[in-house]
């Protein structure tokens, strides 16, 4: 069979790119090429140049525990025999190597690599090409066949055949590496916002929710007010998009506990310049709430921390995490204004500071930090 069967070679590319999206695993991949080359083992190796570590993508055998123990056998003790490891540095992408072409006689009659690895586990010779070599990193997929097996390399009609795949090949790993890029900036954003204690919901215009931090999860799971439907928010009363525009414009959405408490969600625009916002590449909106569920050990911490009576650590724990204005605190607690605003004014003084947004702050310190 040749790639004069254009499904056959639609099929090989269509593997690659399947592989490169996650659809498919790369050994699936490979297994197509292991099987057109009609060799024993296909292996697609990584070697980084600085580092000096070597790593297998995929690899593919026509017999599967065999191919475990070779695999086995290679990294924990042959890897470090492999006569090509030294000769990575000088290949250029496109490049073929046979073994019996590369190697002096005497390495592959006594060589560790040849006498202890490939020929007690009846592999002849073997052949590979140079997919893509980069200033950091060379890609290689070897083909081993058994002794009587000619290389690939010496079957000019296979090689060629591999080298009109290898730009498919090339493009694949570019393909995985961009999809990389965001899913690991997404990881790291993520990562960050679960080290803050306020529920951080990161929305599209549309209210579709993209992010969102741990505390904003357990607030989804504690408060049925904070509702979601098909993955957009949609809590009662802003349903429609026209109301859920009109909140945007507000800055603000206005919900109810379970207790019955208020419950204030914020909407803050994300500047285009920022990352999160060039990650996904449309308006977002940044939704902040209070944390859920409570931490009983809140209050405690404040107290010891800044010298504050239980009542005192309690508005602080309202203000900050439950982010409710001195009015509803007011009539949470069913006392004045004034009455709150005087408790303020002594926390602050205890504090050492002037305002109530540095109180709210400095109240999230601690745990944004640890």
């Amino acid at each position: 069979m040749n790639f004069g069967d254009k499904k056959e070679f639609g099929g090989l590319v269509n593997d690659l790119y399947a592989a490169a999206l996650g659809d498919v695993a790369w050994s699936e991949a490979i297994e197509g090429l292991r099987t057109h080359s009609g060799t024993r083992l296909a292996t697609w190796l990584w070697h980084d140049l600085e580092s000096g570590e070597t790593g297998i993508r995929g690899l593919a055998a026509d017999d599967s525990s065999w191919m475990n123990h070779m695999l086995g056998s290679y990294t924990q003790e042959f890897v470090r025999y492999d006569p090509a490891q030294g000769l990575s540095r000088n290949w250029s992408g496109g490049y073929w190597l046979d073994d019996l072409q590369e190697f002096p006689p005497e390495v592959r009659e006594r060589g560790v690599f040849y006498q202890e690895y490939l020929r007690p586990n009846g592999v002849g010779s073997w052949s590979g090409v140079v997919i893509s070599r980069t200033l950091q990193q060379v890609e290689f997929l070897a083909y081993h066949g058994q002794p009587q097996v000619a290389g690939v390399a010496r079957q000019l009609w296979r090689r060629r055949e591999v080298d009109s795949l290898r730009s498919h090949m090339v493009r694949a790993l570019q393909l995985q590496q961009r999809l990389a890029q965001p899913q690991e900036r997404s990881a790291l954003a993520e990562s960050a916002l679960n080290g803050l204690a306020a529920s951080v919901f990161v929305l599209d215009e549309t209210g579709r929710l993209l992010l969102g931090n741990a505390a904003a999860h357990q607030l989804i799971a504690s408060e049925p007010a904070v509702r979601f439907r098909s993955g957009r928010f949609a809590p009662e009363g802003y349903e429609e998009p026209a109301l859920w525009q009109a909140a945007c414009s507000q800055g603000a959405v206005s919900l109810r506990r379970r207790s019955g408490a208020p419950l204030q969600l914020a909407l803050t625009p994300v500047p285009p310049s920022a990352e999160i916002a060039r990650q996904w590449q449309k308006p977002l909106l940044l939704m902040t709430g209070p944390a859920a569920p409570e931490d009983p050990g809140r209050a405690s911490r404040l107290r010891v921390l800044y010298g504050l009576t239980h009542g005192e650590a309690t508005l602080c724990v309202m203000l900050a995490y439950d982010g409710l204005t001195p009015q509803e605190c007011a009539d949470e607690r069913r006392v004045s204004i004034h009455t709150i605003r005087s408790q303020i004014k002594i926390i602050e003084a205890k504090m050492g500071i002037n305002t109530l947004a540095q109180l709210v702050r400095l109240v999230l310190i601690p745990t944004m930090s640890g």
